[in-house]
């Protein structure tokens, strides 16, 4: 049998020495996976998943079980750059014996007192939820840190009980393959990782790894594809053909993240994609009464130059075309620590992949005077920001406005990895001369840096948004965003600070015991409109619509009326 494919190991034969057999491959210059998952912050995680599963097929296909998939037995050639599956191990115990009670002590978990995350598209946790313990449901869960190292025995029958004899066991282990590519621990690592694997054996729900695993690539589909591999939530696990398709379809949605990325190689990615404009734009000056929404201070406006081409007859013309724009200066950024070059070029590589016409964009950067950091480039918004807008224009179209920045809300939401802005508000959207909206005002930390905090370089911004903050306060998710989006719709209508009659501290006291800005008076906000804002601001987060369901529910409301 020819078993040659790309992705897996050539094997010639067998040999023996000194009455030792030993198996006879094509030499390759190869490092073990787990040694480039730690060395090179750069690898696609994604592409080297994908490419150990079609290995995998390929031999599914010939009837051939593996046996012992995990990450050390996937090596990563150098020249010509191949994931190549390797270690035909010995056949062991299966996971799919776990339910005729097979499984040794250590794995065993009571299901009437297990908790196992619920079967929802809930956010992926700021931390690791699968090292909690799995306690009586009268008591409450705890999410702790487990980081114990786990017994050698234990270690040992684990590597066994991930060993297979057929396509079905290849396939569960292959669902613990992908949770190590993604978050570089193995199933038996420490007690956190050895707790997903006990779940999954049991077929109950693992909590997602957590957002820093998000990060690197286990997002809703890698993490929906883990689940099928262990059987969970559905009546079979998945074939692996099926996985291979599921994981091979294009994707317009990912995101990537410099995570650990050094500075040399932000500057080359960036300068490939956010140009410089220093020599196009002309005219820059400031507006000592302009609305800008980082610090309200001035603005600085200036003329962008482009060539473009025109057919006049028979004739093409280069004609020179004037674009006002917005120069936004590092220090008056929401970032605070965009002084640091590292930092200001993974935002910039960040922004640069978001392509949405509610999206205020990136156009490059200028280092309008010398000596200076370079200053952002974005589209001048004549309309100013938000509450300027409503405020020079009574008449203003509030149900397209909300609407434009609930679609830049979807869209940030449904990236992999999920963006959350964690500032909405009146002051971080502007608007044209026209009337549509574009969300701004970014900060893009939390996919560089996954495992930090938030950036404390500016606790009084951190203070000044606390009105728009949910009960949860300091924690970003999705949800947060909802609430926020909520409160912004009531600005719209209200046009004033929230609970301005409170400081900012009982304001944020207030929201956690379940106070919320009375029903607009000054535009009257119709009953559907009315009942939105109040559904994206309910107390308790998973309760709030997500924000594809707002943004629906906004176009509904534009299409009914005529």
């Amino acid at each position: 049998m020819d078993l040659r494919h790309p992705h897996l190991q050539t094997i010639f034969g067998i040999s023996t020495l000194h009455l030792e057999p030993f198996l006879v491959t094509l030499y390759v210059n190869v490092q073990p996976l787990p040694h480039v998952l730690r060395q090179v912050p750069l690898l696609n995680r994604r592409a080297v998943v994908l490419k150990a599963a079609k290995g995998l097929r390929f031999l599914h296909e010939h009837g051939v079980t593996h046996g012992n998939i995990k990450a050390a037995n996937v090596y990563i050639s150098r020249s010509p750059s191949r994931v190549i599956l390797a270690g035909f191990g010995a056949p062991g115990v299966t996971g799919e014996f776990a339910a005729f009670g097979m499984l040794p002590r250590w794995a065993e978990i009571d299901a009437c007192n297990a908790e196992p995350d619920p079967a929802s598209d809930s956010d992926i946790p700021d931390v690791p939820k699968w090292n909690r313990h799995v306690i009586p449901r009268s008591r409450r869960r705890v999410v702790i840190t487990n980081d114990e190292p786990v017994s050698s025995d234990i270690v040992q029958s684990a590597e066994l009980l991930l060993r297979s004899t057929d396509p079905r066991g290849d396939v569960f282990a292959f669902g613990c393959f992908m949770v190590e590519v993604f978050s570089g621990l193995a199933p038996y690592e420490n007690q956190s990782a050895l707790l997903l694997l006990r779940l999954a054996l049991n077929k109950l729900r693992p909590p997602h790894p957590g957002r820093a695993a998000e990060v690197l690539g286990l997002d809703a589909l890698h993490w929906k594809m883990c689940l099928a591999c262990w059987g969970i939530d559905r009546d079979e696990p998945i074939a692996i053909g099926d996985l291979v398709d599921t994981l091979g379809t294009p994707r317009d949605d990912i995101i990537i993240c410099p995570v650990d990325w050094d500075t040399d190689f932000l500057a080359r990615w960036t300068k490939s994609r956010v140009p410089a404009l220093d020599r196009r734009i002309h005219g820059v000056h400031k507006l000592k009464r302009g609305r800008d929404i980082e610090k309200k201070i001035y603005e600085l406006r200036g003329t962008l130059l482009s060539k473009r081409l025109e057919l006049r007859g028979c004739q093409v013309r280069l004609r020179t075309v004037p674009r006002a724009v917005k120069l936004i200066e590092v220090p008056f950024h929401r970032r605070g620590s965009l002084r640091d070059p590292h930092d200001r070029l993974a935002e910039m590589m960040i922004w640069s992949q978001l392509q949405h016409p509610h999206i205020l964009p990136l156009l490059g950067t200028c280092y309008y005077r010398e000596g200076r950091m370079p200053a952002f480039v974005v589209p001048w918004m004549g309309g100013g920001n938000c509450t300027d807008y409503v405020t020079e224009h009574p008449d203003a179209d509030r149900i397209s406005l909300a609407s434009n920045v609930a679609d830049a809300l979807e869209y940030l939401h449904t990236r992999a990895p999920v963006i959350v802005h964690g500032d909405v508000r009146a002051y971080s959207v502007v608007v044209s001369d026209d009337g549509v909206a574009c969300l701004a005002n970014f900060d893009f930390r939390p996919e560089q840096l996954p495992t930090g905090s938030f950036d404390d370089s500016d606790l009084n911004t951190i203070l000044h948004t606390n009105r728009w903050m949910g009960p949860e306060r300091i924690v970003r998710t999705t949800y947060s965003d909802v609430f926020a989006f909520g409160v912004f719709m009531w600005e719209l209508y209200e046009n004033k600070i929230p609970l301005s009659y409170m400081d900012q501290i009982d304001a944020g006291i207030a929201i956690e015991d379940g106070v919320r800005p009375a029903r607009p008076t000054t535009v009257s906000a119709d009953d559907e409109m009315w009942d939105l804002m109040q559904k994206c601001w309910r107390q308790k987060p998973q309760s709030r619509p997500k924000m594809t369901k707002v943004a629906q529910l906004l176009r509904d409301m534009i299409a009914h009326r005529g």
